[in-house]
């Protein structure tokens, strides 16, 4: 469209904060400098850096667009792993609503996303699952019992050292295999759920079941064992 001549004024702004940075607009130029055309536009000048994470609030910026402007890498994973956060320790659910707000103050409220995903990442990348919510179970896990946490999360992502069948990481390995066969469906909520109970009954010595569902009634999440 720009290339061809043919964009118009349509209201929309460019805004840059009083730092003299881009609030709003960063696609337009992109566009513009793609198409080596010089456009006309309107710009708002001198509104505060904060209030970028307001913007387009009734369109389609995710959580990943807010932080990505933040400069946060990897950023979808870390707001989905960042309403997980928010989510487990409100007692609630995945699906409450966070604002971007929220979601900018809990880069300082919980640790941060790189420092659990070794070696649950790579592992949830490689079965398909949501890094955001396993990296979360990992995290919480950790808080409460780091030792354990890294042994548990060492023999889901390895399959190494594992005594039986009935192991806890044995389970939940074969549930994640299970879900990727399409033979059991689990929401990735569950799922984290699943891992903690894995990891209690770890930390336990217990062999049982890793139940826990979120269908009809709305079980409190899990809380890992404590060191």
């Amino acid at each position: 469209m720009m290339a061809r001549g043919e964009w118009m004024l349509n209201g929309s702004t460019l805004v840059v904060a009083s730092s003299g940075e881009l609030n709003d607009g960063q696609h337009r130029c992109e566009a513009a400098i793609l198409a080596e055309a010089a456009v006309p536009v309107q710009i708002v000048f001198g509104v505060e850096r904060a209030t970028r994470a307001t913007l387009d609030q009734g369109i389609a910026r995710t959580g990943g667009n807010v932080l990505a402007m933040e400069g946060v890498k990897d950023a979808n994973n870390v707001a989905v792993y960042l309403r997980f956060r928010i989510a487990v320790a409100r007692g609630g659910h995945p699906s409450t609503t966070v604002a971007p707000d929220e979601l900018l103050s809990a880069l300082n409220t919980f640790a941060p996303f790189e420092s659990y995903t070794v070696p649950i990442k790579g592992w949830a990348s490689r079965n398909k699952l949501s890094n955001g919510f396993m990296v979360g179970a990992h995290a919480i896990c950790a808080e409460a019992n780091p030792l354990a946490a890294q042994a548990y999360a060492d023999q889901v992502a390895t399959g190494v050292g594992l005594a039986t069948v009935n192991a806890p990481a044995a389970r939940f390995r074969k549930l994640v295999e299970d879900i990727r066969l399409g033979r059991v469906r689990r929401t990735p909520y569950e799922l984290a759920a699943h891992y903690v109970v894995g990891f209690n009954n770890f930390c336990r010595g217990h062999t049982g079941p890793l139940g826990w569902r979120d269908k009809d009634v709305r079980e409190p999440f899990p809380t890992p064992v404590r060191a």
